[in-house]
């Protein structure tokens, strides 16, 4: 990923936060939640031993069995990667509410502390299926991303076929492929990604390299 001693340098008093959904419903059986667990314990392991911790918190939001769960906090950094358990439903609406009420009570913690703040990152890894409509949250996110107040990245974690409630959430932001569970190549980005954001100046956009899925996703 990256050497772990590495300092980031020249970061202001700002914080960057991000929700992560990961979808672990019963289609991510075998292999796919092995490496997907594996690059999560390594993006939390690469961010604890580089000094990024101070300037970035995550919580994780996943799909457990008839309900959604937050497997991690922001400030716990802690968590048993091993809880993501696969099997269930693919709760989509209710990940995505939770997603949401959790950025933003942070978001609002940290203000009222004085904080100061990027625009909160959501990142979604679906594997394309919902068993509940969605309507009301692409409601919600359409809202949050068209009006600036969220930075929104969908990723599909194969090239299983979409199920048909996820349309209007295509009409968002179309969704990455990632292409044979590369999801070490995911998370990586993610981390690169996410300390280029921390070191550019709060109030100037960052913008992607043309070639940062270059090999890992379906083009």
């Amino acid at each position: 990923m990256v050497d772990q001693n590495k300092i980031i340098n020249g970061i202001r008093n700002c914080k960057l936060l991000l929700s992560i959904i990961v979808d672990n419903s019963s289609s991510m059986k075998g292999e796919k939640i092995q490496k997907l667990k594996a690059a999560i314990s390594d993006f939390n392991y690469y961010m604890l031993t580089t000094n990024l911790s101070n300037y970035f918190e995550y919580t994780l939001i996943v799909f457990d069995g008839l309900h959604s769960k937050k497997l991690k906090d922001f400030n716990n950094n802690n968590f048993n990667v091993e809880e993501m358990v696969e099997g269930g439903l693919a709760l989509l609406e209710n990940s995505l509410q939770l997603g949401f009420d959790e950025l933003y009570k942070r978001l609002s913690e940290l203000n009222y502390d004085g904080v100061q703040c990027f625009k909160p990152w959501l990142i979604l890894l679906s594997d394309g299926q919902s068993y509940e409509n969605i309507d009301l949250a692409v409601t919600k996110l359409k809202d949050l991303y068209q009006n600036g107040k969220l930075t929104y990245f969908p990723f599909l974690l194969s090239s299983n076929k979409i199920d048909e409630r996820l349309d209007e959430l295509k009409n968002v932001k179309k969704p990455i492929s990632i292409l044979n569970n590369q999801y070490d190549q995911l998370f990586m980005w993610m981390y690169e990604t996410v300390k280029k954001r921390v070191v550019t100046p709060i109030e100037r956009s960052m913008k992607l390299e043309s070639d940062c899925f270059d090999g890992w996703t379906m083009k």
